[in-house]
């Protein structure tokens, strides 16, 4: 979906409050997919929630290995706390960050920061959501489109995923693209209700 959320309006004022998940990482991607995250919930009168991943098993991989060769695995050890409170570090500096600007834009925020392997933790924590928000690039800008965070976040979560772009477009509308690999009807039917609920045509 792209689209200029404060086109988005809610049709349904008696519906359960919202929930939104909005994916953060460093970038300039994250960072337009926040402003399109706090407009359309100032429109739908839902509520954002925004998640960093550490992504710890990725680093360990980098470092591990099967058997000690000329070194034992001590050092390696040590590299990877070193490496995991300096991400967290990051991601400490990322959440006040963005809570500055949330606040900034009228937006009550909860920010949360989860460990472990990205598409995993994101698709456990969008289960409490009813929508997914992501930067179209994110941190894999340089992978395969099928590869990328924001792909594999839609092909495996059970929830509405919107990858937001830099520049969104004039008009607000759906673009629903389903691969029998990676159909999932029920997903199908959330994307359908919220695009009702919210007046946005689906092609």
């Amino acid at each position: 979906m792209s689209a200029t959320a404060k086109e988005v309006v809610t049709k349904d004022k008696s519906a359960k409050c919202l929930s939104y998940l909005l994916v953060l990482d460093g970038s300039a991607e994250a960072m337009a997919a926040a402003r399109f995250a706090w407009d359309l919930a100032t429109a739908t009168q839902a509520k954002v929630v925004a998640q960093h991943v550490l992504d710890t098993p990725a680093s360990w991989g980098t470092l591990s290995y099967r058997l000690p060769g000329f070194v034992g695995s001590g050092v390696y050890v040590e590299a990877h706390k070193k490496i995991t409170e300096a991400l967290r570090s990051i991601a400490e500096t990322i959440m006040l960050a963005y809570q500055t600007q949330a606040e900034g834009h009228h937006q009550n925020t909860e920010n949360f920061i989860d460990e472990g392997d990205k598409v995993t933790e994101i698709c456990h924590r969008a289960a409490e959501h009813d929508l997914v928000i992501i930067g179209q690039l994110s941190t894999d800008d340089s992978a395969p489109a099928d590869q990328s965070l924001a792909y594999r976040i839609s092909a495996h979560c059970q929830k509405p995923v919107i990858i937001a772009k830099m520049k969104p477009l004039p008009r607000a509308e759906v673009h629903l693209s389903i691969a029998n690999r990676s159909f999932n009807e029920a997903a199908v039917d959330e994307v359908l209700a919220f695009a009702k609920s919210a007046g946005v045509p689906v092609d």
